[in-house]
């Protein structure tokens, strides 16, 4: 399965005094890209709560390269960098869609709770789920910036 890249126009709401986009924006992008990664494979947040599945943030963080301005086009990439069932960590890279510099990068950690919020193995609980992620584990979809001729 190719998995469409999450493309992103900065908005001018999302800009500080300085006219760059605020630094906590970038935390939002993470989870849009995140969950729309995981619409992609069939695991949305939406059918892993009827599962009776939640997936909290444990910690999150960001590293600035680069200035995003409104109205700049920018790519946000996650890939699931580590998954045991239990925790998964995912890292996100925000290119600017034109010149291709990196403008950010970061992680989000997360663990994986049942309806009594404790934490669940995926691999007991859901091993379909756990395999489905699982194939996911280093999966670089950085690539298919390459192979679109016009992304945005």
């Amino acid at each position: 399965m190719i998995i469409e890249l999450y493309n992103h126009k900065a908005q001018y709401y999302e800009t500080d005094q300085m006219g760059i986009i605020h630094h906590s924006n970038y935390l939002r992008w993470f989870e849009e890209a995140r969950a729309d990664l995981m619409e992609q494979v069939g695991l949305g947040y939406n059918k892993l709560e009827e599962l009776g599945i939640i997936c909290p943030v444990l910690s999150a963080s960001c590293e600035y390269k680069g200035m995003v301005r409104y109205n700049d086009d920018v790519i946000i990439i996650p890939k699931v960098e580590k998954f045991n069932g239990v925790k998964i960590t995912l890292s996100y890279k925000v290119v600017d869609a034109k010149t291709r510099e990196i403008k950010t990068t970061g992680e989000t950690k997360h663990c994986f709770l049942g309806r009594d919020h404790r934490p669940i193995s995926l691999a007991k609980e859901c091993p379909e789920i756990y395999k489905l992620f699982k194939s996911y584990e280093g999966v670089d979809i950085e690539k298919n910036i390459e192979e679109k001729e016009d992304i945005v």
